[in-house]
């Protein structure tokens, strides 16, 4: 089943100041202790660009989790605009448009994540999206998507450690 990660930084200035948190954040959602997870992705908007960097488990290649080789492969990819696995690109429309069956959206609202068994139980899914708190205004939601706020405390957690949990309980589910 394939996963989608979406987060948002206002500016490319400000993605290169936070890159740290980035690459957590990417570890947390590509990285297995043997490897690349192939059925994950992680989708940066930076909002004053209009552009999306695309992070495709699936295609990745020479990733590793260090700060230098993973910011390389990153600033690689924003200069050239590709990189193996890593995709730079203009946005057409003001926000991205997610169309998996399933979407998680976190935001303090929602339901605790207790409650994800009980949904994830019930249904069957080709791919889930989480949309993390800082992307929730720049994603539109097909009409066929099944959208779950959950509740994850950013005053508990960081972003990578949100991502990190998730991960861990969609594995454990078997999905």
């Amino acid at each position: 089943m394939r996963r989608k990660f979406i987060t948002a930084y206002n500016s490319l200035e400000e993605l290169l100041t936070r890159l740290n948190e980035l690459i957590s954040l990417i570890n947390g959602a590509l990285l297995l202790s043997h490897g690349i997870r192939k059925n994950s992705e992680v989708n940066i908007i930076l909002v004053k660009e209009w552009s999306e960097l695309r992070i495709i488990g699936r295609f990745l290649r020479n990733y590793r989790p260090d700060f230098e080789s993973a910011s390389g492969l990153i600033k690689r990819a924003l200069a050239r605009g590709e990189s193996k696995g890593i995709i730079f690109k203009r946005i057409q429309h003001k926000k991205v448009h997610v169309t998996h069956d399933i979407v998680f959206v976190i935001d303090p609202k929602g339901v605790k994540v207790n409650y994800l068994f009980n949904i994830l139980k019930e249904r069957k899914s080709k791919g889930i999206a989480i949309v993390l708190p800082s992307a929730k205004e720049y994603v539109s939601f097909s009409e066929k998507c099944r959208v779950y706020h959950i509740n994850m405390s950013e005053n508990l957690y960081t972003t990578d450690q949100i991502v990190t949990i998730l991960n861990i309980v969609l594995d454990n589910m078997g999905w």
